[in-house]
């Protein structure tokens, strides 16, 4: 074997080792072997590696929800694609450079680059992708611009080219956007319902779940504002699709939240009777007083009864709804946890697994042992997740001992110092969301902290102070410049899982001076 394929096949190891912590969402990683990918295959001029490599990091800053950045290495990719006229890559490039320029509201660009990858998708007779972008740049008329108008030309062509497609999922993903463009812009739901009942058709006939789901959910929103009572079977209907994704969420605990939501369903019909008997007995007994001289009293009262009557029905579904989608709520962000704690984990496992038979014995046992590892980490995020759904409290001293035990285990192997100040005299509690979350958020700064300050002393204290539980996380490392755009990138995250949950975050960093993370809740 000669240098170069030698050289050749580390590149292309290197980059299939990215690709699996791609794959188990661990983007941090995978983000940082992609640059050593990047490194050596420019000094080889490998350009399709380079090509892909820089959209693969494009993807993980996308992900971290970085946008802009993913952007400038997409238009980096992008200008090697044209140079050297890399044409199955470039219709797909410039598609995906517009879909960013449509979320983050960039009118011009995103009309530009969209229209780039439709030639593209036209000369190569692809009419799906050719709908799919209409549609989505019809979002940028929906949602930034509100212009009626080039939202309904746009939707046409999408229209036109679904039809071409003769794809049902397409077809009715168009109709989604004519549910959109009159239910937002036109507040006519009475034609938006025409449009949403021909998705749900198409979705049906396709047998497209999320596309049903979908479907039944805006399907529910607009009968609710056209005052159809039917509107709680559609978002009932809704639910039950989404059960049956969540399933296991569901045999873990959800069946607790459509409990409550039953009791609390039956408690406002029960209301609701109530008031309907005591208005009927107010007027039966009003009408045997005085049946000639208060008719017209009469009549005027029923009149203000019957618009109450509707006015809760209304309200009533409306209640019903938010209280679904809080239950949602709650199931995605469990989903959400067990996907980036467990699943990136289970896909990693898999892929061991995959050619563990192949490779060499010693190399097996140290998979093995790597996979032990990681099946116990598996182990770990299932309790946690589950001590979220069982709802079940936990006092902030408990989880101060479990942050402590959790802090040991990640630095035993290293020479850190690891402090602990703990000055709590009551017996608050969090609530298991909440706590799970908290733990959630100063795992990853430890995780950072061991990854990156390089310190030779870390200290954790817990304190109350103005009636919160305070934690600081502190260090001695090297620190970093936290207005650098791509130092605060680790931080999106913790940042975003803070704000969900009113927990209040600050961090302090000076460079070779330490960092000091600050959690008030």
């Amino acid at each position: 074997m000669n240098w170069c394929s030698s050289h050749a096949q580390d590149r292309y190891a290197l980059y299939e080792k990215a690709d699996s912590h791609f794959v188990a969402t661990e983007y941090v990683q995978a983000q940082k072997t992609y640059f050593n990918v990047l490194n050596l295959s420019e000094k080889a001029k490998d350009i399709n590696l380079i090509i892909k490599t820089k959209r693969k990091i494009a993807f993980c800053h996308y992900y971290m929800r970085d946008k802009p950045v993913a952007l400038s290495w997409l238009h980096q990719a992008l200008a090697l694609i044209n140079e050297h006229k890399k044409d199955s890559l470039r219709s797909d490039t410039y598609y995906t450079i517009g879909v960013m320029h449509i979320e983050l509201g960039h009118v011009d660009s995103a009309e530009y680059y969209a229209k780039q990858a439709i030639d593209l998708f036209i000369k190569n007779k692809d009419y799906t992708k050719v709908s799919q972008t209409y549609s989505a740049l019809s979002d940028i008329y929906l949602n930034t611009t509100k212009d009626f108008e080039k939202a309904k030309a746009t939707i046409l062509k999408a229209e036109k080219y679904a039809n071409l497609s003769d794809q049902d999922y397409v077809k009715a993903f168009v109709n989604m956007k004519w549910y959109f463009l009159y239910a937002t812009l036109k507040k006519d739901y009475k034609t938006a319902l025409t449009y949403v009942n021909k998705a749900e058709k198409l979705y049906l006939k396709d047998d497209n779940r999320e596309g049903i789901m979908y479907a039944y959910n805006q399907k529910a929103y607009c009968l609710a504002y056209l005052g159809d009572t039917s509107s709680a079977a559609y978002m009932n209907k809704w639910f039950a699709f989404k059960d049956s994704i969540f399933n296991i969420e569901k045999a873990n605990g959800m069946a607790m939240y459509e409990k409550q939501y039953e009791i609390h369903k039956k408690e406002i019909e029960n209301k609701l009777l109530r008031k309907e008997n005591e208005s009927n007995h107010f007027q039966l007994k009003a009408r045997n007083y005085a049946i000639v001289l208060f008719v017209i009293l009469i009549l005027l009262i029923v009149s203000i009864g019957f618009r109450i009557i509707n006015h809760q029905k209304l309200k009533r579904q409306h209640q019903e709804i938010d209280y679904l989608n809080q239950i949602q709520q709650d199931k995605e962000r469990i989903a959400r946890d067990l996907h980036d704690n467990v699943g990136g984990q289970l896909s990693y496992i898999n892929y061991c697994l995959d050619g563990l038979d192949e490779e060499p014995k010693e190399k097996q046992q140290e998979i093995v042992s790597n996979l032990t590892q990681s099946v116990k980490n598996v182990i770990g995020s299932i309790r946690e997740t589950i001590w979220a759904i069982s709802g079940v409290n936990m006092s902030i001293v408990d989880f101060s001992d479990k942050l402590k035990v959790y802090t040991k285990k990640l630095f035993q192997h290293t020479s850190t110092k690891v402090v602990f100040n703990e000055s709590i005299q009551s017996k608050r509690e969090l609530n298991a969301l909440q706590g799970l979350n908290l733990y959630r958020i100063c795992q990853e700064i430890l995780a950072n902290t061991l990854k990156h300050a390089k310190a030779t002393t870390i200290e954790l204290t817990f304190e109350e102070q103005d009636g919160k539980i305070k934690i600081v996380i502190s260090d001695n490392g090297v620190g970093f410049d936290t207005k650098c755009q791509e130092c605060g990138l680790g931080l999106q995250n913790i940042k975003e899982r803070a704000s969900e949950f009113d927990i209040k975050y600050r961090v302090d960093s000076q460079q070779n001076k330490g960092t000091t993370y600050t959690l008030f809740v």
